[in-house]
């Protein structure tokens, strides 16, 4: 329970530094060889001295000319999700394109990309738009797999959406 006492002074001394400078501070060792701190002298306290530091760290101003450009912020953390087509769809022998599209956030910077890809195969981009129709053929029926992803100028992947299954009905 001292214990406690102890870390909520020190604490309030930490916070409140201006306290320090109205009053002053004791040290007490009790029987138990536990060490009390208070602001009211004791039998057998000794006075402690405080010292006080600045620790807060210098306010961090923003003006435009201090903006680091995109390529000095440092990696982007994209959420990249399929907004269509939804998992288990089913295209008919009449629908002839299939349209993936995806969600991004934050928007894309400079350099990044989207591709879209059917089976591993890639069918749009790289490119700004969110979204890739497929033209459907005879040769396309059965299950296929749809996904999205992120890449740079160079074709690195930045982020991948998971994927969805789709089926093409034969016509």
């Amino acid at each position: 329970m001292n214990n406690l006492r102890e870390l909520a002074l020190l604490t309030l001394i930490g916070f409140f530094p201006n306290l320090i400078y109205a009053q002053d501070v004791y040290k007490t060792v009790d029987e138990e060889g536990k060490v009390i701190f208070s602001d009211k002298p004791a039998q057998d306290s000794e006075k402690v001295e405080v010292e006080i530091k600045n620790i807060q760290p210098p306010l961090q101003t923003h003006t435009n000319a201090a903006k680091k450009s995109s390529a000095q912020e440092g990696p982007v953390r994209y959420s990249i999700a399929l907004a269509a087509p939804a998992q288990g769809q089913r295209y008919g022998p009449a629908e002839r394109r299939l349209t993936i599209s995806a969600a991004v956030s934050p928007a894309l910077k400079a350099g990044h990309y989207l591709e879209f890809y059917l089976s591993g195969r890639k069918v749009g981009g790289p490119g700004k738009s969110a979204k890739a129709s497929v033209p459907l053929n005879i040769k396309m029926r059965g299950q296929k797999t749809a996904s999205a992803k992120i890449v740079d100028t160079s074709g690195r992947v930045i982020a991948s959406s998971g994927s969805a299954t789709v089926y093409i009905l034969p016509r």
